[in-house]
């Protein structure tokens, strides 16, 4: 048991740098093939190569703060003990948090270069900042960003601050999902299609039922409890 300790506490680190391993690695395999692209929606107005891209990691960094959701409600309510162990669970968890985190912040970034809404570095960087389409729900998905930096410092920060305290602040999780996911459906160009539809409608249906089974364990593991001490 003692030696399994340090391992599980070394994941978060672990997860870091392998998070940004990774990017580095899909960086090199993606960007020789999507430069040519890239330069091409700099000359010209009637392709918006960028705009792409950022729809498209937009999904996926949405896939990933989903599934580091799942992550975290299976650890809390012990479910991930039944099919992969905590230490492989946190490792994803810790996993799926920085490299959402760092697509997240790309998604932004390559809105740099669409000539349609001509963003500037301040509009992507502070919420609430840009005027050129749906400002309030960009600014929420904005607001989620910096609130998912929190969640993620705040693991490293878990001794300074307490367990207890720390417990808590972990529902900030929980906010900064439904933000993003209000965020992708108001503001995402595709959010009407089927696919996407079926999308947000199954990874918000999966959080809420993990949620009541989360909420309805803590009540019977209380009441067993409470049982025991009387």
């Amino acid at each position: 048991m003692n030696d399994a300790l340090p391992k599980t506490k070394s994941l978060p680190i672990f997860s870091a740098i392998f998070a940004i391993s990774v990017g580095l690695i899909a960086a090199v395999i993606i960007l020789p093939s999507a430069v040519p692209i890239l330069k091409a929606s700099l000359i010209s107005d009637e392709q918006p190569y960028f705009w792409y891209l950022s729809r498209g990691t937009a999904i996926v960094a949405y896939l990933l703060l989903w599934l580091n959701i799942v992550m975290g409600i299976s650890l809390s309510s012990k479910l991930a003990n039944q099919w992969s162990g905590r230490a492989m669970a946190m490792h994803l968890h810790q996993f799926t948090s920085v490299l959402g985190l760092l697509l997240s912040l790309f998604h932004g970034l390559l809105l740099l270069g669409d000539h349609y809404l001509s963003y500037s570095i301040q509009q992507i960087l502070i919420p609430f900042a840009s005027t050129a389409y749906k400002p309030f729900w960009v600014g929420l998905g904005q607001l989620s960003l910096y609130l998912w930096v929190l969640l993620i410092l705040s693991f490293y920060a878990k001794k300074t601050i307490g367990k207890k305290l720390w417990r808590k602040f972990h529902y900030v999780g929980y906010v900064s999902f439904l933000f993003i996911m209000v965020h992708g459906i108001v503001s995402g160009t595709d959010s009407s299609t089927p696919w996407m539809t079926g999308l947000y409608w199954s990874t918000g249906s999966i959080v809420f039922a993990l949620t009541i089974y989360r909420i309805l364990t803590g009540v019977k593991n209380k009441k067993n409890f409470e049982t025991v001490a009387e």
